[in-house]
């Protein structure tokens, strides 16, 4: 991708939110939301993988506890 971060995808059909966090888990796509900016979009998705892969999470902003 060429924003850099995981999970986040942008759309430029949506004027408002273009950016779409999504994350896979056990074999199934999971739609976490849309937001203004890239970097909200990041942020969604580290708490949905904190969430569901705990110490295990991939984050996009590692060093900032969420």
């Amino acid at each position: 991708n060429t924003h850099g971060y995981k999970g986040v995808t942008y759309d430029a059909r949506r004027a408002y939110s273009p950016w779409t966090a999504r994350i896979g888990y056990k074999m199934k796509r999971i739609y976490i939301g849309n937001y203004a900016t890239a970097e909200e979009a990041a942020i969604a998705y580290d708490k949905k993988v904190i969430e569901l892969s705990g110490e295990f999470a991939t984050l996009n902003f590692p060093k900032v506890n969420t």
